[in-house]
């Protein structure tokens, strides 16, 4: 596959240990159950898989490929930032550009690299424009809920976005009384 430059086949290192660690946990289940007559498992007490997880042998950086200048530009030079249609047709060209949901989302992603369901899940109310420097309160609420306890953060709208008019976008939404 290398030498035809064809895509990596097979499980990554990180979905490969989740499914051996479900597998002792199962194991572990099974090796206490006992059957209708009261006879344990035949499930060995020591057997074990943590020999067979695997270990990740990118370096870290390299893992999660940062899109480059150019690749951003070829992405946000397309009808839906540079002028479309109309709403039906966002991805023909045309005179318009929509400020909506469809607009700021892929901004959003590509400026902060957040996790998109951060964004998408972002209530008005966790978004403070007027605060001295506007930001997003990113948080678990009802409804949504962040990866890891880390992910509990406030990101600070970039000055590109309320260059575009973002803050007027919300406050747009906010005046209509819509919640997200």
């Amino acid at each position: 596959a290398k030498q035809e430059k064809l895509p990596k086949v097979g499980l990554a290192a990180a979905t490969h240990n989740r499914h051996i660690n479900t597998l002792g946990q199962l194991f572990k289940f099974v090796r206490d159950l006992e059957d209708a007559d009261g006879n344990k498992t035949h499930v060995h007490p020591r057997a074990s898989l943590s020999k067979l997880t695997l270990t990740d042998k990118r370096r870290k950086n390299k893992r999660k490929p940062i899109p480059q200048s150019e690749e951003l530009r070829k992405l946000l030079s397309g009808p839906l930032f540079s002028g479309c249609k109309d709403q039906n047709n966002r991805f023909v060209p045309g005179p318009q550009v929509i400020h909506d949901g469809g607009y700021w989302v892929p901004l959003m992603l590509a400026v902060y690299g957040a996790r998109s369901n951060e964004l998408c899940q972002l209530p008005l109310m966790d978004v403070y424009e007027d605060a001295p420097i506007p930001y997003f309160d990113i948080r678990e609420d009802t409804g949504r809920e962040l990866k890891t306890k880390n992910s509990i953060r406030p990101l600070p709208i970039a000055p590109k976005l309320i260059e575009l008019n973002f803050i007027e976008y919300v406050q747009a939404l906010k005046s209509r009384g819509e919640r997200w």
